[in-house]
């Protein structure tokens, strides 16, 4: 995994460059030792499942665009004293 700068070449702040395999191989580590019921044994069993592949190079990840940003109301003035 690769830590950026902050700032990616579009402007956009706390930008994070990281290589999938590598990210789900340092994931796959944890994965053992994560308590988990019997209930729970299916998804641990999918998300292993696509953590292995993802490090094996066998799954393509692509980025996702952002939603645009929500339009918010400015805040009302305070009340006058």
């Amino acid at each position: 995994m690769q830590n950026g700068n902050g700032v990616n070449g579009a402007g956009a702040p706390n930008t994070v460059q990281v290589n999938p395999m590598q990210a789900a191989a340092f994931a796959l580590q944890f994965l053992p030792r994560c308590p988990h019921t019997q209930a729970e044994r299916e998804a641990f069993d999918v998300a292993t499942m696509f953590l292995q592949a993802i490090a094996g190079g066998q799954v393509t990840v692509a980025a996702t665009q952002a939603a645009p940003p929500a339009i918010v109301d400015p805040p009302a003035p305070p009340p006058p004293s």
